[in-house]
């Protein structure tokens, strides 16, 4: 009898795990509805009269083309992903006719807020992920968002067939029950002439003279001496330049030392960006047609608010505008002092109105004759008057001031 015990035993385990194999098996298998008709409502979600209008238009899309369409309702997707269990409840069903695999289920979880349209392989093509996608976000989430499962059952139905019938959606699907269509391709165009012409407008304006001298603000002074050398720069320049005693005289006054084009643009696209990213949390149903028609409105009034040259001005880090009237100030030496005089004695007075920056630049020769701290004195008497809103008056006397040290240093010779 023993040379049996273990026979028998390798066999009741094999069979102990062939049972637990099967147990797994059904355990890994979801329980799913049972196929009763063309709208399965498991959960209970539709009326009575949107599962007869849903079930006369499958009806009639599949007496015209052989297309199957059925609207499943889910309780509960037992764990799975929305897409696995749609996958398994396709084959389970066998929706579509045998051969050309031409069926398509809309699936709603709203227990676990999940929808997905599983498509044939016969339909593929025209429903695509894409067109599916557009249907979900656009068409029946924004109707289940606001409470109406009937309507965005109904209008996802109708947007499926819609499709398949040859119609695809672009950008932002047709809404029933007032929802605003997408908006027409030629105002895609429209922004973009808009947006070019502003571009181009810019480049080319300025502001006036004394604008950047309104409003409140503290200036920067410096003077100092340069021996040479060229820099970079650009503005519109107003002044003059003359002779006082032996010495060369230029007064050089900008609007702007720099444009700062790109500032207002970037500020502009990062405001927009944001508004629109605002507003599609509070609005999810908001189209991505809409959303960049938003986005584009958005900015080009606001760069067009930031393009106001205050406004634009404090953009810029104050430090960056100093370094741009600087520069700007040594160029204009070297072009108007160092270019044309024969001796080491001239003096630029160089002012940026949008920066508030002034600056006195004198040659080495006459640098070197003065007592420390000539020209910080002529710059922070000019600094005093235009806080006074002495403008006219300030330039008046540093003209005057920086002819006195020419005169008194350098006469002029018989």
């Amino acid at each position: 009898m023993r040379r049996f015990r273990a026979p028998v035993v390798a066999h009741a385990l094999l069979g102990a795990v062939a049972l637990l194999l099967a147990v797994a098996a059904l355990a890994a298998e979801p329980v799913f509805p049972t196929l009763t008709g063309r709208i399965v409502d498991d959960a209970g979600i539709l009326a009575p009269d949107a599962r007869s209008r849903l079930d006369a238009r499958l009806a009639e899309q599949e007496r015209a083309t052989g297309q199957q369409i059925v609207v499943v309702t889910l309780k509960s997707l037992q764990g799975y992903p929305i897409e696995d269990f749609g996958y398994r409840l396709g084959r389970r069903w066998g929706i579509g006719q045998k051969g050309r695999d031409n069926g398509a289920l809309l699936i709603v979880a709203p227990n676990e807020r999940k929808v997905r349209i599983e498509v044939g392989y016969g339909l593929e093509d025209r429903l695509t992920d894409a067109q599916s996608r557009i249907i979900i976000e656009q068409v029946i989430l924004p109707q289940f968002r606001r409470g109406d499962f009937n309507a965005g059952v109904v209008d996802g139905t109708a947007a499926m067939l819609r499709v398949l019938g040859g119609a695809p959606l672009d950008g932002a699907a047709p809404r029933a029950r007032g929802v605003a269509n997408a908006p027409p391709t030629w105002t895609f165009f429209v922004f973009l002439i808009l947006f070019l012409g502003f571009f181009a407008w810019r480049i080319y304006w300025s502001w006036p003279l004394l604008l950047a001298t309104r409003g409140a603000g503290p200036w920067y002074g410096g003077g100092g001496f340069s021996g040479g050398g060229g820099f970079s720069g650009g503005g519109r320049f107003s002044g003059g330049g003359g002779s006082f005693g032996g010495g060369a005289f230029a007064l050089a006054i900008v609007p702007v030392s720099e444009r700062y084009l790109l500032f207002p643009l970037v500020w502009g696209a990062v405001l927009a960006l944001t508004a629109t990213g605002v507003l599609a949390l509070l609005y999810p149903e908001l189209g991505i047609g809409t959303g960049f028609i938003v986005d584009a409105g958005l900015f080009v009034v606001l760069s067009l608010i930031l393009d106001w040259l205050p406004l634009r001005l404090r953009l810029v880090p104050r430090r960056a505008r100093h370094a741009r009237a600087r520069q700007l100030a040594h160029r204009e030496f070297t072009a108007r002092i160092l270019a044309n005089a024969q001796h080491r004695n001239g003096v630029l007075f160089f002012v940026s109105l949008g920066e508030r920056y002034v600056e006195v630049i004198a040659d080495r020769d006459i640098h070197a004759r003065l007592p420390q701290g000539t020209w910080d004195r002529i710059v922070a008497d000019f600094i005093a008057a235009v806080k006074a809103r002495r403008l006219a008056d300030g330039f008046i006397a540093a003209i005057e001031a920086c002819a006195a040290v020419l005169e008194t240093h350098y006469p002029r010779e018989p």
